[in-house]
C-alpha cells in the first residue's frame, strides 16, 4: 500500500510539473498591430472616392500594364498622391511590408501612405512627386546636366541603397523609372547665387530622390538568398549579368507547352514592358550594385545600357 501510495503521488507530481510552461515557452499572439506603423485598410472603393478625388491617370509613370497610376488630390487638406492601383490576385504583399516594416524612415526612400483594398484590387497611395521620375529627369535634360549634378544624384540613390543593404533588404528592379524627383521648397533660389558654381550647386542640391517600387524586394540575409520559385524579375540593361544568364538555363529546361502557356499568356495580359522574369537564382544586394552602375550609366550618356 505505502509503495501504492508513494506512486501515486510521484504521478501527481510528475503531472503537475508538466503542465507548468516555462515563461521562455510562452509566446505573444501576434496581431495585425505589431508594426511601428500601421497601414490602414478600407475594402469601400466608395470610401476611396470620397477621400481621394481623381484628378488624371499618369500612365508616363506605369511603365507597367499591370499596373494603372493615377493622380488624386486627397480633400482632407488638397495634398496631391499618387495612387497605385494592382490586381489582388497578383499583388505582392512585400511592396507594403518592406519598406514599412524593414526599412525605417529614411529621406531617399518612399514609403506608402496608406494601403487600400478593395477585394479585387489593391491600391497603394504615395506622395505625389511634381518633378517625375529620374528617367524623365535626363531625357528632357532637367537634372544630370553637370557633373555636380550628377554626383549629387548618385550620393543620393546610393545613400537609400546603402540604408537597404544594412536592412539585408535587395531592391531588385533598380532604374532610373523607379527614382522619383522631388522638389526642395526649403532649397535657396538660384537667383541669389553670384558665380556659375554657386547656380550649379544650388540646382543640385533643389532636388531630392528617393526609391520606389519593392514589389521585387526581398530580404535576402547577409549572405545572400536562394529563390526556388518563379517571382524574381529584372529590366533588361539594368539586371545583374548572374541572374540575366540563368534565364538560359531556366529557358532551356522548360517543357515547351509550359512556354507556350506563359507566352500566350502575356499576349493576354498585352505586358509590353522590358521586365523578364526568372526562377532558380541566387539574388543579394550586390546585383543593387551592378543596377546602380547602369543606373548611372543612364545619367552620363542620356541613353540605357543595352541588354
Amino acid at each position: 500500500m505505502g509503495n501504492q501510495n508513494s506512486r501515486s503521488s510521484n504521478n501527481k507530481d510528475d503531472t503537475a510539473v508538466r503542465n507548468v510552461r516555462s515563461p521562455r515557452t510562452t509566446r505573444p499572439r501576434r496581431t495585425a498591430t505589431t508594426t511601428a506603423n500601421p497601414i490602414p485598410v478600407r475594402r469601400s472603393l466608395t470610401l476611396i472616392n470620397e477621400e481621394y478625388e481623381h484628378v488624371e491617370d499618369l500612365q508616363r509613370l506605369a511603365h507597367s500594364t499591370r499596373a494603372v497610376v493615377e493622380k488624386r488630390r486627397r480633400r482632407m487638406d488638397g495634398a496631391l498622391v499618387v495612387c497605385k492601383w494592382h490586381r489582388a490576385a497578383t499583388f505582392r504583399a512585400a511592396e507594403v511590408t518592406i519598406p514599412r516594416e524593414q526599412l525605417d524612415r529614411h529621406p531617399n526612400i518612399a514609403v506608402p501612405i496608406e494601403f487600400l483594398h478593395t477585394g479585387r484590387h489593391v491600391c497603394l497611395v504615395s506622395e505625389f512627386a511634381a518633378g517625375g521620375d529620374l528617367f524623365e529627369g535626363v531625357l528632357h535634360e532637367r537634372l544630370c546636366n553637370t557633373p555636380l549634378e550628377t554626383a549629387h544624384a548618385a550620393l543620393q540613390i546610393l545613400d537609400g541603397l546603402c540604408h537597404m543593404h544594412e536592412k539585408f533588404v535587395y531592391h531588385g528592379d533598380l532604374k532610373p523609372e523607379n527614382v522619383l524627383v522631388f522638389q526642395n521648397e526649403t532649397a535657396s533660389p538660384a537667383a541669389a547665387a553670384t558665380t556659375e558654381n554657386d547656380n550649379n550647386a544650388a540646382a543640385a542640391t533643389a532636388t531630392t530622390l528617393k526609391l520606389i517600387d519593392f514589389e521585387m524586394a526581398q530580404v535576402v540575409g547577409p549572405t545572400g538568398r536562394d529563390c526556388e520559385r518563379l517571382g524574381v524579375k529584372g529590366t533588361r540593361g539594368y539586371v545583374a549579368p548572374e541572374i540575366a544568364l540563368s534565364t538560359i538555363s531556366m529557358k532551356s529546361a522548360q517543357p515547351r507547352q509550359q512556354r507556350r502557356r506563359r507566352r500566350r499568356q502575356r499576349q493576354d495580359d498585352d505586358e509590353e514592358d522590358d521586365t523578364q522574369y526568372f526562377s532558380h537564382v541566387h539574388v543579394s544586394t550586390a546585383a543593387d550594385v551592378y543596377s546602380f552602375g547602369a543606373l548611372l550609366f543612364t545619367c552620363l550618356l542620356y541613353t540605357s545600357p543595352s541588354p
